[in-house]
């Protein structure tokens, strides 16, 4: 149950409960001395399903001192255990960085145009400082620029494309070796939802900024953008409906 004890804040000498059911195991708690908030396994889990902070806000006996922690909590332990889950994962099967290895798009004579760099845990840190470096040069301070590092670290894995165009190939032309890299962008995404991932390709200006293509390309490569891979803290839905009209005819 989660268990708030009335010297955390609450009017009244009797804990208000809240019945939970068990799941799982990874039994957790927050231990702030008095006040205790305890939780069973994987509650922050049911915590959305049930509304339980709903009730908490709708119940004039509990304070705002008890809410702020809980929320506080909930935040930290979800952010946490989704990494936790994103590790096990790989543990338990295939790593990113295997499947990328072994990931093929039709490509003509074989030039394999493309490549990927993964970054996670501390690696992730250095492409923050990149991001802070580029807010910092454009005047960004404060909040703006703590969203810059922000960008780099949300995701527990970020995977950087690269691409090595041969513009003067004497049998494949630019247009079909950019092909190639689309082809292994759309498979690296397909690998990672297929392995239970979630992940989106994003770019923009960051991945045209001189410092930090210089920081992941060689002589003659583009940096193409990063897909951020992790797991999916809501349902993953389509951005909106194709219409097949529009894509597809015959010749």
């Amino acid at each position: 149950m989660l268990r708030l004890l009335a010297s955390a804040g609450f009017h009244g000498s009797q804990p208000i409960q809240f019945g939970l059911p068990r799941c799982g195991q990874f039994p957790c708690g927050l231990d702030g001395g008095p006040g205790l908030v305890e939780f069973p396994e994987k509650a922050v889990r049911l915590l959305a399903h049930l509304e339980i902070l709903d009730d908490l806000r709708a119940n004039p006996r509990v304070s705002q001192v008890v809410l702020r922690r809980v929320r506080e909590f909930e935040e930290e332990f979800i952010e946490k255990a989704i990494s936790g889950q994103f590790a096990l994962a790989e543990e338990q099967g295939t790593s990113i960085e295997e499947a990328l290895a072994a990931l093929r798009a039709p490509d003509h004579n074989k030039l394999i145009p493309f490549r990927f760099v993964v970054s996670r845990d501390a690696s992730l840190e250095k492409l923050a400082d990149l991001f802070e470096d580029y807010g910092r040069r454009r005047g960004r301070s404060g909040e703006a620029l703590a969203l810059e590092r922000e960008r780099a670290t949300q995701a527990p894995v970020v995977i950087a494309v690269i691409a090595h165009i041969i513009e003067d190939d004497p049998e494949v032309p630019a247009f079909e070796q950019w092909a190639t890299v689309g082809g292994a962008i759309s498979n690296a995404l397909t690998a990672l939802h297929l392995m239970g991932f979630a992940g989106k390709m994003v770019a923009g200006h960051r991945a045209t900024d001189r410092a930090i293509v210089d920081a992941y390309c060689r002589s003659g490569e583009t940096l193409v953008g990063w897909i951020a891979a992790g797991m999916a803290k809501d349902e993953v839905k389509p951005r909106g409906d194709v219409d097949p009209a529009g894509i597809l005819s015959e010749f």
